[in-house]
C-alpha cells in the first residue's frame, strides 16, 4: 500500500506520496522494514524520541503530531505531520486492514463495573443461538478460532484493527467488545462504527487519568455520541435507567435507546426476584414479553448485568426462550465473583473489585449470603487514582468484620504512601479494625487462617490477573491459584491430623 492511499485521512507531503508501506507500528523496538511508524506522544515517554531507532529498524516514514513536526531534525525517512495523531493512527490502521469493522456487527460495552460479565454473557447468548461471535475484553481476546489472554481492556488501535481483520478472515459475524474510558479518550476505537453501544453504570474510577467525574463520564458517553444511523442503519443504544448517566445519554444519542432497569417504565424491567443463595430467579418483561430467567451470578449488581445482556440478546433477534436457556447455562467469568470450594467450611470468593462501587457491591452481596463474618483482602494500585484510596478503605472497614489491607500492583510508588492514603481520615475505631499485611500471598493466607465455619472470605482487586507489578519486576501471581494452593494444603494437613 502507498502512503498516498491514505488521502483523505491525512495530507501527504510530496516526498512521501509514492512510499510503499507494509505494516504499521508505534513501538520502535518492534518496527519491521517497510513499516509506517507512528510517533505517539505517551504519558511517560514520547514516540518522537524514538524516530531514529524506528528509522534504523527499517521504518519507511513516520506520522508525527503537527505541532511537534517543526522541531524534528532532518531524518532519512519522510515525516508526515498530522492533527490528532491518536485518531489518525486508528483510521490509518483501519484503512490498512481493509476497514474490518464495516464487515462485522460490532457491539461495544462500556461502564465502570460489569463490562466483562456483560460482554461474556452476550457472547455466550449469541454463540448458543448459532452465531459466530468474537470477543475483545479484559480477560480474553477470542478471534473466532483462537483465544489468548488480554493485556488491557481495549487494545491499542493498531492491534485492535489487526484482531478485527482476523475475525473477518475467520468468518466471525458479531464481535462483542469492552470499551474502556481510556480507549475512548485515546481514540483507540477510531475507525470502528458500532452497531450497538451498551452502558452498565458510571461511578468513581480512573480519576488519575480523567481528573474528575465529569471528564470520566464524557469519555464514557463518547461511545454513544459516535453511534451514527447514517453508517449503521440498525444501530441502537442500551442504557441503565437506574444509573445517573441515563439522562445524559438521552440528550446526546442519535439512535433509538433501549432501557433496562427496576421500574416498569424501562423496556426491560424486573417484576420480581426470588433468591436462594447465589441463585436468583428473575421474573421480567422485555418489551412486554414475559420471561423467567435463572442466573447463578450472585448479588443484586449482577442482576443488572443480566438485564443488560438480555436486552442486547433480544435486540439481536434472540427469543425469550433462547435468552433464558443461555443465562441459566452461563458458566461465569474467571476472576469475577469466582467462588473457590476446596471442601472448607466457609466461603471464599475472588473478584476483580478494584474501585469503590465494585468493592461495596461484593461486600453487600457477602452480607446477604452469610450468617458469619466477612473477611476481605483488598488493596489499591500504585501510581493510580489516589482519590479513591480512602474511599475504599472506609468501605472495607464499614462493610466487613475483618478487613486486611495488602498490596496490589505498586509500580514505582512506595507502599507506605499507598497505605497512608487508604487509611487517611478514617476514624480511630475503623482504622483499628484494618489489619495490614504488605505481602499479598501472606494476606490471603491470613484471611483463610482467620476464617471460621460460616464466614465469607473475599479476595478483591486482581481477579483474573496473573501478574503482580513491583517496580520493573512483573511477577507471576494469581489470586485464585494462591487461594486454591493454600486451601488444598489446609485440607491435606487436616486429613493427616485425622489419620494420626
Amino acid at each position: 500500500m502507498k502512503i498516498n492511499d491514505l488521502v483523505p485521512l491525512i495530507q501527504v507531503p510530496e516526498n512521501a506520496k509514492n512510499v510503499e508501506f507494509s505494516g504499521i507500528s508505534n513501538d520502535s523496538r518492534k518496527v519491521k522494514p517497510g513499516d509506517l511508524f507512528v510517533a505517539i506522544p505517551g504519558y511517560k515517554t514520547n514516540g518522537l524520541l524514538y524516530l531514529n531507532e524506528a528509522s534504523q529498524h527499517g521504518a519507511c516514514a513516520a506520522l508525527v503530531e503537527r505541532e511537534a513536526a517543526i522541531e524534528i531534525q532532518k531524518l532519512t525517512i519522510p515525516i508526515i505531520p498530522v492533527d490528532n495523531i491518536r485518531k489518525v493512527q486508528g483510521l490509518t490502521a483501519a484503512h490498512f486492514y481493509g476497514w474490518p469493522a464495516h464487515r462485522l456487527r460490532v457491539i461495544g460495552v462500556t461502564g465502570t463495573n460489569g463490562k466483562t460479565t456483560v460482554t461474556h454473557l452476550i457472547k455466550h447468548m449469541l454463540s448458543k443461538a448459532g452465531k459466530e461471535v468474537g470477543l475483545i475484553g479484559t480477560v480474553w481476546i477470542d478471534n473466532g478460532k483462537t483465544r489468548e489472554r488480554s493485556e488491557r481492556t481495549t487494545p491499542d488501535s493498531i492491534e485492535l484493527q489487526r484482531v478485527l481483520a482476523e475475525m473477518v478472515n475467520n468468518e466471525v459475524h458479531t464481535v462483542v467488545m469492552e470499551v474502556s474510558s481510556h480507549a475512548l479518550a485515546q481514540e483507540r476505537v477510531a475507525g470502528i462504527d458500532f452497531d450497538a453501544a451498551v452502558i452498565t453504570n458510571v461511578s468513581h474510577d480512573h480519576f488519575d487519568f480523567h481528573h474528575n467525574y465529569d471528564n470520566y463520564l464524557t469519555a464514557k458517553l463518547s461511545l454513544f455520541v459516535g453511534l451514527d444511523p447514517g453508517r449503521k442503519s440498525q444501530s441502537y443504544a442500551v442504557a441503565n435507567q437506574d444509573d445517573p448517566s441515563f439522562e445524559k445519554i438521552g440528550q446526546i444519542c442519535r439512535v433509538p435507546i433501549v432501557s433496562y432497569g427496576s421500574l416498569e417504565s424501562a423496556d426491560t424491567w424486573i417484576q420480581k426476584v426470588e433468591r436462594r443463595g447465589f441463585v436468583s430467579r428473575l421474573q421480567l418483561k422485555i418489551f412486554k414479553e414475559q420471561g423467567q430467567i435463572t442466573t447463578r451470578l450472585p448479588g443484586s449488581f449482577n442482576i443488572f448485568n443480566v438485564l443488560a445482556a438480555a436486552t442486547v440478546g433480544y435486540q439481536e433477534g434472540l427469543s425469550i426462550e433462547e435468552i433464558e436457556q443461555a443465562v441459566e447455562e452461563f458458566p461465569g467469568v474467571p476472576g469475577r465473583y469466582q467462588e473457590i470450594d476446596c471442601g472448607q467450611p466457609f466461603r471464599v470468593m475472588v473478584d476483580f473489585a478494584h474501585n469503590p462501587a465494585a468493592l461495596e457491591n461484593i461486600l453487600k452481596m457477602a452480607e446477604e449470603n452469610t450468617g458469619g463474618r466477612r473477611i476481605v483482602v483488598f488493596g489499591c494500585e500504585g501510581e493510580k487514582d489516589r482519590l479513591k484510596r480512602p474511599i475504599m478503605g472506609k468501605i472495607a472497614a464499614d462493610n466487613s468484620e475483618i478487613p486486611i489491607l495488602t498490596t496490589d500492583n505498586i509500580y514505582y510508588e512506595a507502599v507506605p504512601q499507598i497505605f497512608a492514603d487508604v487509611l487517611h481520615d478514617l476514624p480511630p475505631f475503623l482504622r483499628s479494625k484494618i489489619l495490614i499485611e504488605p505481602d499479598r500471598a501472606a494476606a490471603i493466607h491470613k484471611a483463610i487462617e482467620l476464617a471460621r465455619p460460616g464466614d465469607f472470605v473475599i479476595v478483591a482487586g486482581k481477579g483474573h490477573e496473573e501478574v503482580l507489578v513491583r517496580g520493573s519486576e512483573h511477577l507471576h501471581f494469581n489470586d485464585v491459584e494462591v487461594v486454591e494452593e493454600f486451601l488444598k494444603g489446609q485440607t491435606i494437613n487436616a486429613t493427616n491430623r485425622n489419620i494420626q
